[in-house]
């Protein structure tokens, strides 16, 4: 086994290293983002909880981004007093040019000018282009520093979502998650670039123009200045505050066509198959809309904002002008003999300028930060919430904690049968979020009433113009059965909040179920449709934790176990196998990425795959496609199948592995890894499976039979069959298949 791995903290910040998760070293940094965490993750984040978990990711990682960033801070500050110094060039020539207008074309006069005017000429180019060799400088370092803090974001943020749990995934639409990942990260070099690399210079520059500006002995001008900044100031404020909740709607409805664009695209088959591709478009179109509408409404208030500050910066530059003006005519005070010479009335318009251009771009760092804000308030909520299954503090390895138990006695199987699993008295429900709209009657409960709103077991979009319906809200239909549908209705402010917080039901699950499986033993779990099989798997993964009782391993509470430990000595063949878009091998190493070319082999070999994957022009290195759509879902399954042999676990567990096989492929299945009396791989090995085909279960160890989240038979298959089909419930089962399929099909 590996080493102990650690355990993530739920404000620490994680980063991915070399395939490893590390915790920075921070930690007391990251105490306001403990705090923060301890908050309602439904409740919209203020600045300061947001900044607080970004705060961390500001400081450099190395020494080399620390260097850099050093250097991109010197860089950007150097360029700021290199930028004021050119305007004096400029002044020096024209006032040699006003000299020789005045001198008459003396010739003396004329050598000097000239002389200075080369001078003035070659200082300007030579300031310039260092102002723009430093500013390439800033540029270049503050990019790698600003994105070395967006990727550490970035791995933070995608480590927490990984550690979240089934429930937060379940109950999210994954193009929104992968929307807000993005933002988020964005945002933060955003805020590093405008508060660092930006706004410090800027108000820096500001204050050297402003010193220059002083120096010229003009309060007349300063005051007026003053006033325009102030109003620009202001006016900036209150329109970008005005915007914040502008672009607030944008994400929300931007959210809403990345939902959309995502479903469509991923269940395109369904989407065809059912010919509702013209449906998608008027529902993608509409939506499209909405978003188009909003974009085009903050483009109006950026646009009146543009114009308030220019008005403003104008103004304050002619008043400043006309005053400059006033100056060389009448002098500075009323004084003539103070009077402003042309290079200093030129310069004056310079600065003027110069002072106003640090305040646009406070304006437009101002704008910057309260967007990257907004974009992170969802990731920052991401952040604070807490995952629901967490490994205890004194948690251990699978391996260590049965040495435990063999060294007191406890645990006496032999090493190579671990697997013993316990259930004691096991209760659990579903906890689902909800802000449900209770419709009633029998079209909400089957999914099937006329109602295209509240009916037909799919999603849809209760908008006026599209079905008909007055409302916005998702119906979420479970395609027929009763109950299996329910109508969510759209959140008023956000898709995550309601005004009360997350309201929560619960829903199926399990209870007071107890039994005990073997080490060693094949057990198969049967029953109807949501009687609690996929349920029992999910807790021994871990994926839940229990209401009420205990599930254990090895005779160990699976609390006590780290989560990873315990999923990596348990190997899964679901009913439904999600494949990645890689090739075939990478796929079945998925378990094990330092399988040898034998192992792969035997793998495939018993998961019936060596026929396919002979057939297959680049054999193993073949891509399977996105989802594995390439492949049918029986090969897809089988890949499954193949990806758990490879593992070699302490547990296998078979959530319908044969759903999607043919007759022949089933039965080679079935030999090879699903009867104990003939499989290399279980023996040995607990193993338990889902079965609706009793067929795949009659040869298991133990049959258990579960009705309505409650075990009401176990046994053999034949102790189960004399119970009698008036009686037991497997017994009539087999029959209504026995009516159904042949007795061979079943032996």
């Amino acid at each position: 086994m590996s080493s102990k791995p650690p355990r993530p903290s739920e404000a620490t910040p994680l980063v991915v290293k070399n395939g490893n998760k590390e915790a920075l070293d921070d930690e007391e940094k990251c105490s306001a983002s403990i705090s923060a965490a301890k908050n309602n993750s439904n409740t919209t984040p203020t600045w300061k909880e947001a900044f607080a978990h970004v705060s961390p990711f500001l400081k450099p990682s190395d020494r080399r981004h620390l260097l850099l960033a050093l250097l991109a801070l010197f860089a950007v500050l150097l360029e700021k007093i290199v930028n004021v110094l050119p305007p004096l060039a400029i002044r020096h020539a024209v006032d040699a040019i006003s000299d020789f207008s005045s001198s008459g074309g003396d010739q003396d006069v004329q050598q000097r000018v000239a002389t200075t005017i080369s001078l003035s000429i070659g200082s300007y180019f030579l300031l310039q282009t260092v102002d723009s060799a430093l500013s390439s400088i800033q540029s270049v370092t503050q990019r790698a520093v600003s994105m070395d803090a967006e990727r550490r974001f970035a791995s933070a943020l995608f480590a927490h979502l990984n550690i979240l749990g089934a429930s937060y995934h379940l109950e999210r639409h994954s193009g929104e998650l992968l929307r807000i990942l993005s933002r988020g990260a964005d945002a933060t070099s955003t805020i590093i670039e405008a508060l660092l690399f930006s706004l410090v210079p800027t108000l820096f520059e500001a204050f050297v123009v402003g010193g220059v500006f002083w120096l010229l002995g003009m309060p007349s001008i300063a005051v007026s200045t003053i006033l325009s900044v102030l109003a620009y100031i202001l006016y900036t404020y209150y329109v970008t505050n005005t915007k914040i909740q502008q672009r607030r709607k944008v994400l929300e409805k931007s959210d809403a066509v990345g939902r959309i664009e995502t479903e469509t695209l991923v269940n395109y088959e369904t989407v065809a198959m059912f010919g509702r591709e013209m449906r998608e478009v008027e529902e993608y179109d509409i939506i499209r809309k909405d978003y188009t509408d909003e974009r085009v409404n903050m483009l109006g208030l950026f646009a009146w904002l543009q114009l308030g500050q220019q008005s403003i910066r104008l103004s304050g530059v002619c008043i400043g002008l006309w005053l400059a003006g006033r100056a060389a005519v009448y002098g500075i005070g009323g004084d003539e003999n103070a009077r402003l010479s042309p290079g200093s009335f030129v310069i004056v318009q310079l600065y003027i300028q110069r002072l106003f251009n640090p305040l646009s771009v406070l304006g437009f760092i101002y704008r910057q930060i309260t967007d990257a804000f907004t974009d992170l308030e969802k990731a920052v909520k991401m952040l604070r919430t807490k995952p629901i299954v967490q490994d205890a503090k004194d948690a251990v390895e699978w391996d260590q904690a049965l040495q435990r138990q063999r060294e007191l006695g406890k645990q006496s199987i032999d090493s190579n049968a671990t697997g013993d699993i316990e259930f004691k008295n096991v209760t659990f429900r579903y906890k689902v979020r909800s802000s449900r709209k209770k419709l009633g009657g029998p079209d909400v409960d089957s999914g099937n009433g006329s109602n295209p709103e509240k009916g037909r077991g799919g999603r849809s979009i209760g908008r006026k113009g599209l079905w008909g319906g007055k409302g916005k809200g998702v119906y979420l239909g479970g395609g027929g059965g009763k109950g299996a549908g329910f109508w969510i209705k759209a959140a008023a402010k956000n898709s995550d909040e309601t005004d009360e917080g997350p309201k929560t039901e619960e829903i199926g699950g399990i209870k007071n179920v107890s039994f005990r499986i073997r080490a060693g033993q094949t057990v198969a779990l049967v029953g109807s449709s949501g009687g609690g099989k996929t349920t029992i798997v999910r807790l021994i993964l871990r994926l839940y934790d229990v209401d009420d009782g205990a599930v254990s391993v090895d005779g160990i509470n699976v609390k006590s176990l780290f989560q990873q430990s315990l999923r990596s000595n348990i190997g899964v063949v679901a009913q439904d196998t999600v494949l990645f878009h890689a090739s075939l091998r990478d796929n079945i190493c998925y378990g094990k990425e330092d399988a040898t070319e034998e192992e792969v082999w035997e793998a495939v070999r018993l998961s019936a795959l060596e026929e396919l994957v002979n057939s297959l022009p680049e054999k193993l290195d073949t891509i399977v496609g996105e989802r594995g759509m390439k492949l049918s879902g029986g090969e897809r399954q089988r890949v499954g199948m193949a990806r758990c042999i490879i593992k070699k676990p302490k547990l296998i567990l078979l959530d319908e592995a044969t759903s999607n096989l043919d007759s022949t492929t089933e039965k080679k299945i079935q030999r090879n890894i699903l009867t104990p009396q003939t499989s290399a791989i279980c023996k040995g090995r607990t193993t338990l499976m889902i079965a609706h085909r009793l067929s795949t279960a009659r040869k298991s160890d133990v049959i258990i039979v579960l009705d309505k989240g409650m075990v009401v038979e176990q046994g053999s298959h034949d102790e189960l069959l004399a119970i009698g089909a008036e009686k037991g419930m497997y017994a009539k089962m087999w029959k209504d298949q026995m009516e159904g399929e042949s007795l061979d099909d079943l032996k």
